[in-house]
């Protein structure tokens, strides 16, 4: 009887030890580092940018997933970071939202809280979240112009993100 005792101990903490090296190993492989080097969708692996997390401050955005589109002062745009051509030639952002979108609906990624809600459509459950930051020195027709895009792409909701207030300084 303490024989089979000691058997059932030692199996489970090896079953522990093989659980805590594979989280592990998925806590090194799976960093904000790997995940920062993605150039485009279609250059990796469908996973990686399903999950990845933009840094949003502000404003504080829980997110998992979401899009952030940058439009600089200089109308060039970029998509987490990542350069995706100029304002009024977006087919390249476009592109690749399109396909993150058709690799999320392939993956049942939902909007937190849609996991469940069967009576919503799949195609309206999907995160599909797009966040845009614009340059104060653009126009408003300027930008409406890419969201009216960027919703015929199937984004939704789309968010536009402010730039934090800058400093008063005293002369």
């Amino acid at each position: 009887m303490l024989r089979r005792l000691s058997i059932k101990i030692a199996i489970a903490s090896l079953t522990f030890l093989v659980g805590l090296g594979a989280q592990r190993l998925l806590d090194y492989f799976v960093t904000d580092e790997l995940v920062e080097t993605i150039v485009t969708c279609s250059d990796c692996g469908p996973t990686l940018m399903l999950f990845q997390e933009p840094k949003l401050v502000p404003p504080a955005v829980h997110s998992c997933g979401h899009f952030v589109i940058t439009v600089s002062d200089d109308r060039r745009l970029f998509l987490n970071s990542c350069p995706m051509g100029r304002l009024g030639d977006e087919e390249l952002l476009i592109g690749e939202l399109e396909n993150a979108f058709r690799i999320r609906t392939k993956h049942h990624v939902y909007r937190r809280g849609m996991e469940e809600a069967f009576e919503v459509p799949v195609e309206d459950r999907i995160d599909k979240t797009v966040y845009v930051r614009a340059g104060r020195s653009l126009s408003y027709g300027e930008v409406q112009d890419m969201i009216e895009r960027l919703k015929a792409a199937g984004a939704n909701p789309i968010g536009l993100v402010s730039d934090p207030p800058r400093p008063i300084t005293d002369y």
